[in-house]
Formats: structure tokens, sequence, C-alpha cells
């Protein structure tokens, strides 16, 4: 059984917590109708990783991780904007973390 990190829709706040992970057999990329967030400028325009706790309190550099891929440095999971960003419903996503997962698939 392969099984992946998905983020549930419980929120403490307005950001998922780390405590909000659980593991799923649903696939390897999360929700089973996750698309693929094709990397165009207007996708990245819509991005919010730069205010993102994990991405802020980690110094992370660059951001649009959904399209482009996980972070270089391996953050510390300090809360994740994934489901507040116009990209997670756009384009269907749940697995959240992409910084520390990996772009959607």
């Amino acid at each position: 059984m392969e099984t992946d990190a998905t983020v549930t829709k419980e929120k403490k706040g307005n950001r998922l917590q780390p405590d909000c992970m659980t593991l799923t057999s649903n696939s390897t990329t999360g929700g089973d109708n996750e698309m693929k967030v094709p990397n165009t400028n207007e996708n990245m325009e819509k991005c919010i990783c730069g205010g993102c706790p994990t991405f802020t309190q980690n110094s992370l550099i660059g951001g649009f991780f959904c399209a482009m891929g996980k972070s270089e440095k391996v953050p510390e999971m300090k809360g994740c904007n994934c489901a507040d960003c116009p990209l997670w419903a756009e384009y269907d996503l749940s697995k959240g973390y992409f910084c520390i997962h990996g772009a959607s698939e």
C-alpha cells in the first residue's frame, strides 16, 4: 500500500498546522482529483508561499513549491498556508507542505 502525507481540512486560525498531517492511501499525490500545477507566470502571481510561517521561519528562498517542487533547504514544519492559496482550489490540491513534499503531480 502506498501512503502519502495529506493535509486534512482542519485548521488552526488560517494556517494548517503540522498536527494536521495524516497518512492516507488515496494516491501518491494526495487527493484522487489533484492536478499538476502548471508553471506559468499567471499561477506564480497567485502564489502565497512568501507569507507562510514555514517559509518565513525557515528563511526559504523561491516559493511556488506546488509547481516547482520542494525547497532545496529542508524546512521545519511551522504551519502551512497552502489551503489558503487560490491554486489549492483551482487545481484541487490536498497534500499541502509542497515546500517539504514537492510539487503536485
